[in-house]
């Protein structure tokens, strides 16, 4: 019975509207996190020496671009509340998106040698920022675990389902344009952090051959990846299955458990009941 009644007072937290205190929260934690990325980045290149060589340039990427993407992006996610922690991440990555843009078409004007190194500084800028998002999220995964297994939360079938909170609603919304942006960002990403590789291969007496052939077909492969992850999102293959409508007048039996649900859950009789032998097989 303890454990019925924590259970509901989980799932009312889960689906309860954004308070005051966490709206203001969500709010704090993003604008730490852009004062420690626009601060540290600042503080820490006039800390470092003028990047001559290939050494300091990587300090530079390195503790002037990764550290301050990826402890900033931390502290925005520690500050709000645990509804919101993984929805300010997603904020925050974007917010480094825009930086890194920015910078790319500043750098357009400049010649080619500018535009490379601003691809560079958006591949580490958003390797770190990733590295900490993807760091937060195993530990919230393995403590979600470890909770989950003490205690199952417990749905019955004659409860209704919550209503899902507006603002819930409406980040869902936006995701969906962002999850098409995210696919293309990825192979800027791996186009960086190649770039890089090669710059660091440039300054090498002795060149392995295997090294600069992944330098080469690191981006190359990375844009195919993500024009094929393009397409399959943005025009998916069919995917018929064969299947047998049943007619609920000719199955009195299952008629009665359909009945039963739809009363239990709240929701008009189906128009149609298909059966196919697949046992993750839906429709809509």
């Amino acid at each position: 019975m303890e454990s019925t009644r924590m259970d509901r007072r989980i799932e009312r937290r889960l689906n309860a509207p954004i308070t005051t205190g966490e709206t203001a929260a969500l709010i704090l934690g993003l604008v730490l996190a852009v004062f420690v990325y626009v601060v540290g980045r600042r503080e820490i290149g006039l800390i470092l020496p003028e990047p001559t060589d290939i050494g300091l340039i990587l300090v530079y990427l390195i503790c002037g671009l990764g550290l301050p993407a990826f402890f900033s992006l931390l502290l925005g996610m520690t500050v709000p509340s645990w509804r919101y922690k993984t929805i300010s991440g997603v904020l925050l990555l974007f917010v480094l998106v825009t930086f890194s843009v920015l910078d790319v078409i500043g750098s357009m004007s400049n010649g080619f040698s500018a535009l490379l190194g601003s691809v560079i500084r958006l591949g580490v800028r958003l390797s770190a920022a990733l590295a900490a998002f993807r760091l937060w999220r195993a530990w919230q995964d393995a403590k979600a675990a470890k909770a989950e297994a003490v205690n199952t939360l417990k749905i019955t079938v004659n409860e209704k389902m919550p209503r899902t909170p507006a603002f819930l609603l409406f980040l869902s919304l936006v995701s969906i344009p962002a999850t098409y942006i995210s696919i293309v960002l990825s192979m800027f990403v791996t186009i960086g952090l190649s770039a890089l590789l090669y710059l660091i291969l440039s300054e090498l007496p002795r060149v392995p051959v295997v090294l600069i052939v992944a330098a080469v077909l690191a981006p190359i492969g990375a844009a195919w990846a993500s024009l094929k992850a393009l397409r399959v999102a943005l025009a998916p293959a069919a995917n018929a299955q064969a299947a047998h409508v049943i007619k609920l007048e000719e199955r009195p039996v299952l008629k009665a458990l359909v009945e039963n649900v739809c009363q239990a859950v709240n929701a008009r009789m189906p128009d149609n009941v298909i059966l196919n032998a697949d046992p993750t097989f839906y429709v809509t």
